[in-house]
């Protein structure tokens, strides 16, 4: 499934730094595809239109965010006894509080089911199966990193400062937020900028990236090839770093990874499979569980709803909700991600 990838072997006695989308720097293997995107997809795919966040306690998860970010709060709603909302998650009864951010080229939603509220979350590991983190990219003047860790975030990466990698202009750091969901703030140079679609001195913080941890990376590349119709730009193996170490925490990281552009403004799809250490499995959580979830917008639903249905679980028939028309899906690894359809 996955084809047309022209190979690059980086050998051990011959050091090539690659600098990598997910912002890890190592070496071993690497094939490239620079021009595969959703551009090329067989779908009218939009790219990531929302990525939502599950909380156990919306209010102080709201501050934290909004100071950390700057992002502008553009709703927030209660939703009670609504039987789309219900359908859409597969669940009865559902009682929750919506706040709604924009960044300049994405939303984050956070949402706070009433079940949910109160419960603990203990830190996900960052080799933990699952939808780890999304990423936040800013500046090197106006380092993300630091507006996070003023507004409460607790670093796992090493040391008081992001990492530097190679000193090509771009820094990395993981961190958690108050409830443990785990965050990557990358920081790049001016001459990075440029690639960027806003003014990057108006909105100093932006979204770019959903990431994986997945115990088989080639079953869950071909699962989003084949659902999006368009094959990744980017594999890899990667080891033998010190300051990769240094961003996860971990000694001798070797992992291997894959990358899909799936947007316009820098979205992506990061695809992680851990070998040191080795992917925690993790069971499917709930639909309404803590946590991270994502949202891809398309031309035609019903169209996409229809390709798909015998090769995907989905949770229910589409809906219209909130001016989209939705469905909530999992993937072969039991992530759950929504498809829509803007309708007003």
């Amino acid at each position: 499934m996955i084809k047309n990838v022209k190979f690059m072997l980086i050998s051990t006695t011959s050091l090539l730094f690659l600098l990598m989308p997910s912002g890890l720097l190592a070496k071993v293997a690497e094939s490239i595809n620079e021009t595969a995107s959703f551009k090329d997809a067989k779908y009218a795919y939009k790219g990531i239109n929302e990525v939502t966040l599950s909380v156990a306690d919306i209010d102080k998860m709201l501050v934290f965010y909004t100071s950390a970010t700057g992002f502008d709060v553009i709703d927030q709603y209660r939703v009670n006894n609504e039987p789309s909302f219900d359908k859409l998650y597969g669940k009865e009864g559902l009682s929750a509080k919506v706040a709604i951010l924009k960044a300049p080229n994405m939303q984050l939603k956070l949402i706070e089911f009433e079940h949910n509220q109160g419960s603990e979350q203990l830190k996900m590991p960052f080799y933990q199966q699952g939808i780890t983190h999304t990423c936040f990219q800013s500046p090197l003047a106006f380092p993300s990193y630091n507006s996070f860790k003023e507004a409460g975030a607790v670093m796992l990466s090493r040391g008081e400062a992001p990492v530097d990698l190679g000193g090509y202009g771009v820094t990395y750091a993981y961190g958690y937020d108050p409830e443990g969901n785990m965050i990557e703030m990358e920081q790049l140079a001016d001459k990075y900028l440029q690639k960027v679609a806003h003014d990057t001195k108006v909105h100093t913080t932006w979204m770019t990236q959903v990431a994986f941890a997945t115990p088989n990376r080639e079953k869950l590349i071909g699962f989003y090839a084949d659902v999006l119709g368009f094959e990744p730009f980017r594999l890899g193996e990667y080891k033998g770093n010190p300051r990769m170490d240094d961003i996860v925490d971990w000694d001798n990281v070797h992992l291997k990874g894959g990358w899909f552009k799936i947007g316009s403004s820098g979205e992506v799809l990061e695809v992680w499979e851990f070998i040191e250490p080795t992917t925690k499995s993790n069971q499917p959580a709930a639909t309404t569980a803590l946590g991270y979830s994502f949202a891809i917008e398309v031309e035609d639903l019903d169209a996409e709803y229809s390709r798909l249905k015998e090769r995907v679980e989905f949770i229910s028939e589409p809906v219209l909700l909130f001016g989209y028309k939705s469905v909530m899906a999992r993937d072969i690894d039991g992530n759950v991600f929504e498809m829509r359809e803007k309708r007003y």
